[in-house]
């Protein structure tokens, strides 16, 4: 993979605007997940598959590892607890560390210009992993959330979130010696379950502006995710970009589904019989992941009718979900709830055409979150709740 990265980069046409990749800590998240989840009689195994054993026998001393393993045959080390309390969390954490940026120097042998997003969070408020200031590799890449430093019942006003951030980035950069761009500036993140906090809407702006000196001081730039919110969509190809593919598609009489001069989806009925279901499988989300806890999911999509008559339902299940779409000569948006199911389980989503028709549908998206910034709303229009902010961060920025 590194050394196809690398062929591709090193072309001419992209010499001039490509600076270097980056792997991230989330690509590689199963090291966490084992230490949190597995059970008891499997830390053993794979601690051996890992080779977790291996390191602690060639990083501590026997009695070391007898003080944080007590009870435990020698060389029969399972993975620790995902506590503070496990002695060897510690040592789990060095580990999990030096896997991650192993990758990171295997990558280096045919893809020179690799980095890392590194992980900045303390586990258990406490454990910090290495930022690896000694690299003289490409900027590694750090992230934020507004809610990161905050603590509960103390209202994230503007001066207390520019002080988290402060604190993060001083630890990510190591005081400014180590190179980083802030590549995920999520300074507002609405993402369910996970985010308790926001920066107080009303010192977003001020927030963004005070902003730019910590910014200057500890990194060399920094990416949103992202200026415009977006839905978290369950639909694979939504736009047709990748023609059918994706999609199931069901004819019974004459008619056409094919996209036309301009890569539209067009669907033309061309006998009274003709009936086409158009679906793919999507899944039911949980109340955890959706906004609101309202696990009823929601389709949108654009369409355009080129003749009266035309029969589009939304189809969930196999069943119709609610009324005929209008008829609309123009392009228009729909969004309806389809009713919630079964949790984690897959359901077919998608569309039902009938008769004498020509119709045009694009950018189809179903969903139960739609992810936040304020900066624009996602159909790009302006949002000053915080965009007022951005620019005026940019511009103290240069």
């Amino acid at each position: 993979m590194g050394f196809r990265t690398n062929r591709i980069f090193t072309k001419e046409q992209y010499k001039t605007s490509y600076l270097y990749s980056f792997i991230s800590w989330e690509d590689f998240f199963c090291l966490i997940a084992i230490g949190k989840d597995t059970p008891d009689n499997q830390r053993i195994h794979l601690s051996k598959q890992l080779g977790f054993d291996k390191f602690l026998i060639d990083n501590y001393k026997p009695k070391k590892l007898e003080r944080m393993f007590k009870g435990c045959t020698p060389g029969e080390y399972p993975i620790p607890k995902w506590t503070l309390r496990d002695k060897g969390f510690s040592a789990y954490i060095k580990f999990i560390d030096m896997k991650w940026w192993n990758i990171v120097m295997l990558g280096r042998r045919v893809h020179p210009n690799l980095s890392m997003e590194l992980r900045i969070d303390k586990e258990g408020g406490k454990i910090a992993y290495d930022m690896h200031l000694e690299d003289k590799g490409p900027p590694k890449q750090a992230y934020w959330g507004g809610y990161m430093g905050s603590r509960p019942g103390i209202p994230l006003v503007s001066d207390v979130a520019v002080s988290n951030l402060e604190i993060a980035l001083k630890h990510a950069s190591v005081d400014a010696h180590s190179p980083i761009i802030l590549g995920q500036y999520n300074f507002q993140d609405n993402t369910p379950h996970l985010v308790m906090r926001n920066i107080l809407f009303e010192e977003c702006n001020t927030f963004l502006e005070k902003s730019a000196a910590i910014l200057k001081k500890y990194t060399k730039g920094y990416g949103l995710w992202a200026y415009r919110n977006y839905r978290q969509s369950e639909i694979f190809n939504g736009s047709f970009l990748l023609g059918l593919e994706g999609w199931n598609v069901q004819q019974v009489g004459e008619g056409l589904v094919e996209l036309d001069s301009d890569g539209i989806l067009q669907i033309a009925g061309q006998s009274e019989d003709f009936l086409m279901k158009l679906e793919q499988g999507a899944k039911q989300q949980s109340e955890l992941t959706c906004d609101d806890h309202n696990k009823s999911m929601e389709l949108c999509f654009r369409y355009r009718m080129k003749t009266t008559g035309a029969k589009l339902h939304v189809i969930w299940d196999g069943q119709k979900i609610g009324n005929q779409i209008q008829f609309s000569d123009n392009w228009e948006e729909k969004c309806i709830r389809v009713p919630s199911l079964d949790t984690d389980k897959f359901y077919t989503i998608g569309f039902q055409v009938e008769g004498l028709t020509s119709m045009n549908i694009d950018n189809v998206e179903f969903f139960c979150h739609t992810h936040m910034m304020y900066i624009n709303d996602v159909h790009n229009n302006p949002i000053s709740t915080c965009g007022k902010g951005i620019k005026t961060l940019n511009q103290l920025l240069g």
